[in-house]
């Protein structure tokens, strides 16, 4: 098992039409975003624009969790029918198709998984004492969103709001965190189906 504590400031950073990305994750080794040849992404954008657009990612699924603020995602198919949307508040997590037209209302932070097909994927909000597991064959990211103490393989980490945790590999992992309340950190994973 690789596993890998990330510190904010290592992070890639960029714009993307409605604010800034950071990538937390991208697998396999190699790929990337703007090539769209990635299996999977994990990263944390703010939505500026009180309206913007989402790249529209077709062959994505993609899950979204406001970390702060209140988002309206509006949807329509690629044969201009209206798609159910969703008013989502922090916390909240949201699957939809990477494909539809995306338009979001509202500004806010948010935790984002992007899955190319023959993976699947969940999200996860952990509170204190929280746990997350990475079985075998699995990539977890776990993002900080406050202070907090991580516990893995016997070790104690301190991590910052804005610092990562990646595992991959072969091997079982258990992470444990302790802070105080709730929304301590996001988590991520992906698996081959």
């Amino acid at each position: 098992m690789s596993v890998r504590v990330i510190r904010a400031a290592e992070l890639k950073t960029t714009r993307w039409s409605g604010g800034k990305t950071t990538e937390l994750l991208i697998f396999p080794p190699g790929s990337s975003y703007e090539a769209r040849n990635f299996s999977v992404r994990v990263s944390s954008a703010s939505v500026e624009l009180v309206r913007s657009d989402f790249t529209a990612l077709p062959g994505i699924t993609r899950y979204i969790m406001p970390l702060s603020g209140n988002i309206r995602l509006e949807h329509t198919a690629g044969d201009g029918q209206i798609l159910p949307g969703a008013s989502l508040s922090p916390l909240d997590i949201y699957r939809f198709d990477g494909g539809w037209s995306t338009v979001s209302q509202g500004a806010c932070t948010d935790f984002n998984l992007m899955l190319s097909e023959g993976w699947e994927g969940e999200m996860s909000a952990l509170a204190d004492k929280g746990e997350a597991a990475c079985g075998a064959g699995q990539l977890l990211c776990l993002f900080a969103l406050k202070p907090m103490v991580l516990t893995l393989a016997g070790g104690e980490y301190a991590l910052s709001p804005g610092d990562a945790v990646v595992a991959d590999g072969s091997e079982a992992v258990f992470i444990t965190v302790k802070g105080k309340g709730a929304g301590l950190a996001a988590v991520a994973k992906a698996w081959r189906e």
